[in-house]
Parts: structure tokens; sequence; C-alpha cells
């Protein structure tokens, strides 16, 4: 079986090609072992739970239409932010826009992390890189340059949270709520089940990719910028 998925169709799609889906998770939803899934371009803003396992010889393929063209992204973009102060801006979200929890108000933790740092599971990001999380609204107003960063020049571009949120992250991308077989695309997509990680290796039409999110379940958009 094959399905389709455009995020410019109507929601009552039925996955064919002339009636997609609008969502990747409602084809995920159907998809059984041997089928394949076609997603066309655009931003898919949502978490993909596959119901059902491939198999070895029956393997559940998800399918970009066009090479890096189709964006799945637990990310919200938002464009509420209002002045605050110099080129500080401020932005209030009530914690009823979060699907699972909101994790600006939620600290990251782990033998990996350093407890002397503060660090949320939520990110904020600018022209799709990743600011720099600080501990006070001062360190935002006044930020230093972070010399041992990768991009020191960059971290200067600095965040603060209180106890409202910036922008959503999904608890997952893609990732099965309920493990049953491994799911694995023969060329386009897999995605692996790590302990405290999601491991996604996308394989799209010779471009290779491996990404590794270091929060846990797969907190995709939370410090790392998708």
């Amino acid at each position: 079986m094959e399905y389709y998925v455009d995020q410019k169709a109507v929601s009552s799609g039925n996955g064919s090609k002339e009636a997609p889906f609008q969502h990747i998770s409602q084809a995920a939803y159907v998809a059984a072992p041997g089928d394949v899934i076609y997603v066309l371009p655009g931003i898919y803003r949502e978490w993909v739970d596959p119901q059902n396992g491939g198999t070895p010889d029956q393997r559940i393929t998800y399918i970009s239409k066009e090479p890096l063209k189709a964006v799945i992204t637990g990310g919200e973009r938002i464009s509420e932010w209002k002045l605050y102060e110099g080129q500080v801006w401020k932005l209030c979200v009530d914690n009823s826009f979060f699907t699972y929890r909101n994790p600006y108000t939620t600290r990251a933790a782990g033998d990996w992390l350093d407890s002397s740092i503060v660090a949320h599971l939520g990110d904020v990001f600018l022209d799709g890189k990743s600011l720099y999380e600080v501990d006070s609204l001062n360190s935002v107003l006044k930020p230093e340059t972070y010399l041992p960063s990768w991009d020191p020049e960059f971290s200067v571009y600095t965040w603060y949270t209180t106890s409202t949120a910036k922008i959503q992250i999904r608890k997952m991308l893609k990732f099965p709520s309920v493990l049953r077989v491994s799911i694995r695309a023969e060329k386009e997509l897999a995605i692996l089940p790590c302990r405290d990680l999601l491991c996604a290796k996308l394989q799209l039409n010779g471009h290779r990719l491996l990404l590794i999110r270091k929060a846990w379940s797969g907190l995709i958009g939370a410090r790392d910028g998708s």
C-alpha cells in the first residue's frame, strides 16, 4: 500500500495520491509492514507516532518526494514577540499552549550534563541557530562572549526563562509510543531506539545525515536546533 502526505492537503484526505493526508502521523497510524509513505515538501510540526512495526523483509518506508524538502520538527514558529529593552525581546505563552509539558520549566538532567549548568529541555532558535541559555535576565541584557564556544561571536545571542514559555517542543518527533518491532526504512529514513537518546539516520537519495539528540526520549528541538 502506498500513502501520500501533503501539508497543503485538506485534513479529510484518505492518504491516496489524489487526496493525501495532511499529517505524517495520519499515515504512520495506519501504515503496515510493506507500506510506503511518500511525503511532499513542507514543514511538518508534529509528533509522528507509528502504530505498527515493519519486518526485515517488509519495512515501512518513509520517502521524501524531493530530497531534503520534507522537514519534521518539534518546534513552533512564534512571532508575537514584544520589545523589552534595547535589543531584548520578550514573549509570554500560557502553559496550555504545550501538548505534553512545559519544557521551559523542566530542567535537563542526566549523568552527561554538568549539574552546575542551567539547562532546560526547551530552546530558542534564531535563523535555525540555537541561542545560548543563561541563568538571569541581566545576562541577556548584558551578554558576554563565551570564548570556549565553537561559535564565540554568536554566543552573545542568549535567552532566559522564568515561568512562561517561549516556543513549543513536542514530546517526540518520530518514535513509537509503544515499541513493537523496530521500524526502519530501507533507503530513506531509519529510526533506531537508543537509551536516553533518539538517533535518526537519514539517507535521502544519497544525502546522509546522522542526528543524535541529547534530550531524553527524543525531545527534538530541545537543545539541538531542529
